[in-house]
């Protein structure tokens, strides 16, 4: 049975059952593939005439003297180009969810047409040359791309390549009447010089040749604006606009440049000519690099934003996740433009699917990511990435695409209780790059799906101590698994709760220029409640902490209107924050209504403690307020010493506590030694303080010392 018509119009309609002619895997692709495959389809049929016509009046219009004479820039503008193809640079907007749209550009043209201003006409036969190649080596790549059953890596894959093709032929025609024009004008082949006659001469004509390419493209436009696919609404028009206004921009402001470099070869020769191709490739380079970047950047942007509407989503959502499979299919695809991803629970729960069309290679993969142990403790490796062509384990055949599988291991033993898998069009370089972001998905779908469990085992008494367990060992997973190195310097930090679960928490996050980012907090309350509140403030500080490497008063700042932006309860958070630069040996800290930290000096003995108070109030409460940054000089010896109040409310017997005063008493007598040692005597003094009286809160304490 052949695959629907995606389109209302009898245009799309009759290029759907075209589509659906040509080629029997049409039935397999989806709506997007057969929306983007018509519109192509479309394109190539229009200009067909005009690819021919160009051809034909490029043979009557050539002149083979000109290029005899300028041989060597003939030939030359031919890997030009292909180097140039390389180095493009492009801006891709979001149509609609999963649907990306890019305007690309490249300088390889300006070339082509340089040759044209000099050898006349007949240079456009490097455009021919070209693109002839690159159909070709397209063509190759298909024919012996991997192809397995199910998979439409290859199906219709010819279109496009024909469109492009087609495309760039019937471009000559536009070229060819502004060269009649140039010459009626009085213009020569080649350009005398750079003369403001000729120059202004050789600029209209290339801009006239790059705004009746606007005319080429009108079709093709007004085809997708109508698609029920690609226009289905104003907003999705408005961005098709916008990106057809990049295109046509692109063009009409690099192509003119060849005048410069014809004019410059006409007038100064090769070495003039050299220099300022490779001061385009530069530029080039640059501009290519710059894309890249910025679609990273885009694509670390999206993945942070719905990773954390998903979280929303989740906290917002039933505890019973009755709403999960909803809520995962609205968010995850957002995540990844142009991508087909599979969130499975096993043994047949799916979470996500998106499109919706079935994908055999991803089910087949992630049955077979289900049963793999990759270490020797029987845990299971944390993602694979396989590049196009590699022998796929579970086929035993080379992929026709990048394929990234991310296990979702269960948050209790560590078992894969599910997987995720992402694939992308065998051209594109980035899917290792969204595997950092599969992880982060994979952990937040286990946090929800362990939340879940929890909630419906805590309903029965008998397993709630259990469940309470478990949420605890899940929390101390948060905790750092190591401490940094930081030559010159020591480190020693401990958590203890007075339950399952704590209020309290510490980090240690590695900052750009080898600084160190340490983190002591509590949260002002006991319980699950308060562990909740941990595991987000924790979050959010880590994740500003990168955003705002150099200022801990902005990372407190941001992670405060991000807790109230997303809580509704009353709890709050003191926290000291503070940022190690050890080759400065500088301490930058911020604290957030937190007990007060001591940096005591080896030089004096301890003896003038000096005391690192509060810089502004708790996390949590108000907005709109700001922290003050305070700096300090450690010197060799010097100890630091932050904690949470369980050390210095720490009750005896008697009720009476163990103070400020036993703390900095107690340090003082071990302030030489290393930072283990003075942590493990200060937390013995403190046990030895309360004797048998029970721990009523969650003790923290971290000990930095300087050594050289």
């Amino acid at each position: 049975m052949g695959a629907k018509a995606i389109g209302s119009s009898a245009t799309e309609e009759w290029i759907q059952r075209l589509i659906e002619r040509l080629s029997p895997e049409a039935a397999r692709l989806s709506e997007g593939q057969r929306a983007g495959a018509g519109a192509d389809l479309f394109n190539a049929l229009y200009n067909a005439p005009l690819a021919i016509l160009a051809l034909g009046w490029l043979i009557v219009e050539t002149d083979l003297t000109l290029v005899r004479e300028h041989w060597l820039l003939f030939l030359l503008t031919i890997p030009l180009a292909f180097l140039f193809e390389r180095l493009g640079f492009y801006v891709t907007v979001e149509l609609r969810r999963g649907v990306p749209a890019t305007a690309a550009g490249t300088l390889e043209s300006m070339f082509g047409l340089a040759a044209v201003l000099v050898v006349g006409p007949a240079g456009l036969w490097s455009f021919v040359i070209v693109h002839l190649i690159r159909f070709f080596i397209n063509w190759r790549r298909i024919n012996t791309a991997p192809s397995l059953p199910g998979i439409d890596a290859r199906t219709l894959a010819w279109i496009p390549r024909t469109r492009e093709l087609v495309g760039n032929l019937s471009v000559i025609t536009v070229t060819l009447f502004a060269l009649t024009l140039y010459r009626s004008w009085g213009g020569t082949f080649p350009i005398p010089d750079l003369a403001p006659a000729n120059f202004l001469r050789g600029l209209i004509t290339l801009l006239l040749s790059a705004l009746l390419q606007v005319l080429l493209y009108a079709p093709y436009m007004w085809y997708i604006t109508r698609s029920t696919y690609f226009g289905q609404d104003r907003a999705s028009r408005s961005q098709l606009f916008s990106l057809f206004i990049m295109l046509i921009a692109l063009t009409a402001l690099t192509d003119p440049f060849a005048v410069v470099l014809a004019g410059n070869y006409m007038e100064h020769g090769w070495l003039v000519y050299s220099l300022l191709v490779f001061g385009l490739f530069l530029v080039s380079l640059l501009a290519h690099n710059l894309s890249q970047q910025r679609e990273r950047s885009d694509q670390r942007s999206r993945e942070l934003e719905h990773l954390e509407q998903l979280g929303e989503a989740l906290i917002k959502a039933p505890p019973d996740g009755s709403t999960f499979p909803q809520i995962f299919q609205e968010h995850v695809p957002a995540m990844f433009l142009a991508a087909r991803i599979e969130v499975l629970l096993f043994p047949d729960r799916r979470l996500v699917s998106y499109p919706p069309e079935s994908s055999d290679l991803a089910e087949q993969a992630l049955y077979w990511l289900r049963d793999q142990r990759t270490n020797e403790n029987g845990q299971m490796q944390t993602t694979m990435h396989f590049k196009l062509r590699q022998e796929l384990p579970w086929l035993n055949r080379p992929s026709p695409i990048p394929i990234n599988l991310v296990p979702i291991l269960d948050a209790e033993n560590g078992a894969p209780i599910g997987g995720i898998y992402l694939s992308r069009g065998s051209g594109v370089k980035t899917v290792p790059e969204v595997l950092p972001a599969m992880q982060s998905l994979a952990a937040q779908i286990a946090s929800a799906l362990h939340s879940t469990r929890i909630y419906e085992n805590t309903l029965s008494s008998q397993r709630l101590l259990h469940e309470l367990t478990m949420a605890g060992q899940i929390q101390a997973s948060f905790l750092p698994e190591s401490l940094p190195t930081v030559p010159g310097w020591q480190i020693a930090v401990m958590l203890d709760p007075a339950r399952e679960t704590s209020g309290d928490f510490y980090d240690l996050i590695e900052l750009p220029n080898g600084r160190l980012g340490m983190v002591v907090a509590d949260v002002a309350d006991k319980g699950m409640g308060a562990a909740l509140y941990m595991a987000l403030s924790r979050t959010l500080i880590r994740t500003f902490a990168a955003q705002f490497p150099d200022h801990p008063a902005q990372v407190l700042g941001a992670a405060n209107s991000r807790i109230l932006m997303d809580t509704r309860t009353e709890q709050f958070v003191t926290v000291f924050y503070a940022i190690l630069d050890p080759r400065e040996a500088t301490l930058t800290y911020c604290s957030a209504g937190h007990n007060p930290a001591y940096l005591l000096s080896a030089h004096d003995g301890g003896a003038a403690p000096q005391h690192l108070g509060k810089t502004g109030i708790p996390l949590g409460i108000f907005d709109d307020v700001t922290w003050r940054e305070t700096s300090v000089t450690l010197r060799t010896g010097d100890a630091l010493i932050v904690y949470t109040d369980g050390v210095t409310e720490a009750q005896n017997s008697e009720q009476e506590l163990f103070g400020e005063d036993r703390l900095l008493s107690s340090v003082r007598g071990h302030l030489r030694e290393s930072a283990e040692t003075l942590q493990t005597a200060l937390l013995a003094d403190v046990r030895n303080f309360t004797g048998d009286a029970p721990q009523f809160d969650d003790i923290t304490l971290l000990v930095l010392t300087r050594k050289d």
